[in-house]
C-alpha cells in the first residue's frame, strides 16, 4: 500500500468487463481483456519513450536488414532466421506430412541440432 502511496509501484489492471476500476487503482491506465493486442498497444503509446507499433516494426525490420539475416522460408510457416530452441541457423529444416486419411497437411520447421520442432496444420 506504501509504494502505490508513493506511486513506486507499477499496476497494469487487466480489466475483464465494463467494471470500473476500484478507487486505489482508478488513475491508471488497464488492458482490456477482450482486445489484449489492442490495449496492451495502448498503454504502450501511453507511456513516455515508448514507440508506436508501427515504429517498434520498422525498427525490427532495420535491424534485421541490418543484420544480413538469412531467412529460412516454408510456404505454409511463419519466416524464422534461427532455431528457437538453441539459435542455431544452418540446422533448420522444413517438414512436411499429409494425413491422407483425413486428407489434412501439416508443415513446420525442426532443428537438427538441438531437436527442437514446431508447425501444425496448414
Amino acid at each position: 500500500m506504501e509504494a502505490i502511496n508513493k506511486k513506486a509501484a507499477k499496476i497494469i489492471p487487466c480489466l475483464p468487463d465494463e467494471t470500473p476500476l476500484p478507487p486505489l487503482t482508478a488513475d491508471h491506465s488497464g488492458i482490456d481483456s477482450k482486445d489484449q493486442h489492442e490495449g496492451i498497444e495502448s498503454l504502450l503509446g501511453d507511456l513516455p519513450g515508448v514507440r508506436t507499433r508501427k515504429l517498434r516494426l520498422m525498427a525490427l525490420q532495420a535491424a534485421l536488414e541490418e543484420m544480413d539475416v538469412n531467412w529460412i522460408i516454408h510456404p505454409s510457416v511463419t519466416p524464422m532466421v534461427c532455431c528457437p530452441g538453441c539459435g542455431e541457423t544452418e540446422t533448420l529444416m522444413a517438414w512436411e506430412q499429409q494425413d491422407r486419411r483425413r486428407h489434412d497437411t501439416y508443415a513446420g520447421m525442426e532443428c537438427t541440432a538441438c531437436g527442437w520442432s514446431g508447425g501444425g496444420e496448414v
